[in-house]
C-alpha cells in the first residue's frame, strides 16, 4: 500500500513552502470559465469539472453547481478531526473482513474512486484522517505538525484548506509546474493508492492487536496487514502506522471543492508565509 495521503500532502506542502516562502509576490488569479471553484455568500458552489468520453479520456471541462447535499458533504468532510484517537485494529473492521461477502479493497483503490476514513499514528500520537479520490481529483484531511489541514487537487488547482480559521489558498497547478517542472510535479499525482512498483519480499501470518492477520512485507521496508480482501493497516519503515477503518467505493463531488462558508485568501507572500509557519516551516528574515 502506498501512503498516498501522507506522501502527497507532505510533498506538496514542502514544495510550496520551499518555492514561495520568503518571496515577495502577489498573484491575481484569472477569472472566467476556467477559473477556480467559487463559493458565494449564499453558499452556492460552482466548480470546473473534467468531461470524459466513454473510455475515461478527458475531452474538456465545464462549470457545474453543486447541490445542497453535495455542499453538505463537503462541509462534513472538513469537520474537525479527532487528535486523541486510540490505536489498534477495530473490532468492527476486523469482523467485517471475516464476512464472506467483504468488498475487495484493492479493486476499489485501483478504480481511483474511493473514500477512506482511518487513523494515523506518528511520533506516539494518534489522529484521524480522511482521503478521497475521484479520477484525477484528490481530497485529503489530516493533522500535520499539530495543525488540522485539508488539501484539494482538481483539474486546475490545489487548495490549501486551514480548518482553524476556515480559509483556503488557491494555487494553480500550472504555477507549481512552472517552478518545479511539469514532469516532476505530475509525478506527485500519478498512480492510485497502490504501489505497483514495490516488490513483495515476504508473505505470512501474524497477530496484531490480538487478531490473526495476513501480511505482505515490501522491499522498501513497509508492511501491509490484511484479512481476506480487507486492508486493515500498514506500517512505514519510519514507524508510521496507518489504519484503514472505512473504505467506500465512491466519493461525493462536494469533497473536491473548498467548503462553503470558508474565506478565499489571496495567493501572496504573506499568506504563504503564514501557512508555512502553521505547518512548522521557518520564518523568513
Amino acid at each position: 500500500m502506498k501512503r498516498k495521503s501522507i506522501v502527497l500532502l507532505s510533498s506538496i506542502i514542502l514544495l510550496i513552502a520551499v518555492l514561495f516562502t520568503g518571496c515577495d509576490f502577489s498573484i491575481a488569479l484569472p477569472g472566467g470559465p476556467e477559473d477556480i471553484s467559487q463559493v458565494d455568500l449564499n453558499n452556492y458552489v460552482t466548480r470546473v469539472v473534467e468531461v470524459t468520453d466513454e473510455n475515461g479520456n478527458v475531452i474538456g471541462t465545464e462549470n457545474v453547481t453543486l447541490s445542497q447535499d453535495e455542499i453538505n458533504d463537503g462541509k462534513s468532510f472538513y469537520n474537525k478531526l479527532d487528535e486523541n484517537a486510540l490505536g489498534g485494529i477495530t473490532d468492527n473492521r476486523y469482523n467485517s473482513a471475516l464476512n464472506t461477502n467483504a468488498q475487495d479493497d484493492k479493486s476499489i483503490f485501483e478504480s481511483r474512486q474511493y473514500y477512506v476514513v482511518g487513523r494515523i499514528v506518528k511520533d506516539g500520537k494518534t489522529s484521524t484522517y480522511k482521503l478521497a479520490q475521484s479520477g484525477n481529483k484528490y481530497a485529503i484531511m489530516t493533522v500535520y505538525n499539530g495543525s488540522q489541514l485539508g488539501i484539494i487537487i482538481d483539474y486546475l488547482n490545489i487548495y490549501l484548506v486551514q480548518i482553524a480559521n476556515k480559509s483556503y489558498i488557491t494555487i494553480p497547478k500550472a504555477l507549481l509546474a512552472e517552478y518545479e517542472g511539469e514532469e516532476n510535479f505530475d509525478s506527485l499525482l500519478e498512480d492510485d493508492l497502490l504501489d505497483s512498483d514495490k516488490k513483495i519480499v515476504k508473505n505470512g501470518t501474524t497477530k496484531k492487536d490480538g487478531k490473526e492477520v495476513n501480511y505482505s512485507k515490501y522491499d522498501d521496508g513497509s508492511i501491509t496487514y490484511y484479512k481476506g480482501n480487507t486492508i486493515l493497516m500498514s506500517e512505514n519503515a519510519d514507524g508510521t502506522i496507518i489504519y484503514y477503518d472505512s473504505v467506500k467505493n465512491s466519493a461525493p463531488s462536494g469533497f473536491f471543492a473548498p467548503p462553503a462558508g470558508y474565506t478565499s485568501k489571496p495567493l501572496n507572500a504573506a499568506n504563504i508565509q503564514e501557512f508555512s509557519e502553521l505547518i512548522g516551516g521557518t520564518k523568513s528574515e
